[in-house]
């Protein structure tokens, strides 16, 4: 609750009072908002209702595992399969910034394609894909993370050898 109307309101006067809605469980909620008038003033009671949702996904698979690859080539591309596995009819929020890859060696792979661009639709798919492409020898751990808007981000890691 936010109320910017301080502590009194001249006769005739409006203020704004912000309400936020945050679940902690799925299903239907509802609330009320009470504001007393001092004085003897009238009492208005507000109605408040809201739906908690859940959005959930997979991702397969959850893990890549590229081996070892020649410095300045390119692996085999990996496809992984997001599906949204939200109940109720829900769009999984997905966007272009959606699907990343991060940790200790990033730019040691690449995104090929990336599918994952948009809403998706209860149950549907969308895929992208990952290649290995290192720029010196040794071990080169990463991470792909898939963070649809408002959810829960899931993070897989990414392994290959350069040699």
């Amino acid at each position: 609750l936010r109320n910017l109307c301080g502590s009194t309101i001249a006769i005739g006067a409006t203020c704004n009072v912000g309400v936020s809605f945050k679940p902690t469980s799925t299903g239907n909620k509802s609330a009320s908002l009470t504001i007393t008038g001092g004085n003897g003033g009238a009492t208005t009671t507000v109605a408040l209702t809201g739906t908690g949702i859940n959005y959930t996904f997979t991702r397969t698979p959850t893990s890549i595992s590229f081996g070892r690859t020649n410095v300045g080539a390119t692996s085999a591309a990996t496809t992984v399969t997001v599906r949204n596995t939200s109940t109720g009819g829900l769009l999984l929020p997905l966007t272009t910034n959606s699907v990343r890859l991060a940790g200790t060696n990033p730019t040691q792979y690449t995104l090929v394609t990336n599918n994952c661009i948009a809403p998706l639709a209860a149950n549907a798919t969308c895929t992208f894909s990952v290649a290995f492409k290192p720029t010196s020898t040794g071990s080169k751990p990463a991470t792909m993370v898939v963070a649809p808007t408002g959810v829960t981000a899931q993070i897989g890691y990414l392994t290959g050898t350069g040699r």
